[in-house]
C-alpha cells in the first residue's frame, strides 16, 4: 500500500525500496519517486530508489536470506556485494 505524503515525509528515507515495477521510467523520473511527498526526501533529492525481485518482496520465504543481503549492501556498500 502506498505512503500518505505526510507518512512519506516523516519517515524521511534514506533510500526507497521498490519492486521492479517502481524502477519504471515516466517522464525520466523513476515511478516511485512521483509519490506525493517523494521528491522532498532525501531519497528523493538524491534519486536512491532501490529495487528487488517481485518475489522477494512477498513476505518471508526462501528467497529471504537473498533479499535481506541484498538491502544490506546498498545500506552498507561498503561490505561489498551480495553472495
Amino acid at each position: 500500500q502506498p505512503m500518505s505524503q505526510e507518512a512519506m515525509l516523516e519517515a524521511a528515507p534514506d533510500f526507497i525500496l521498490v519492486n521492479e515495477d517502481g524502477l519504471v521510467l515516466s517522464g525520466g523520473t523513476p515511478t516511485a519517486l512521483k509519490a506525493p511527498g517523494a521528491m522532498l526526501t532525501p531519497a528523493g533529492k538524491n534519486g536512491d530508489v532501490f529495487s528487488l525481485p517481485g518475489g522477494y518482496l512477498q513476505g518471508l520465504g526462501l528467497n529471504s536470506p537473498s533479499a535481506i543481503r541484498a538491502i544490506a549492501a546498498h545500506v552498507h556498500p561498503e561490505l561489498g556485494p551480495p553472495e
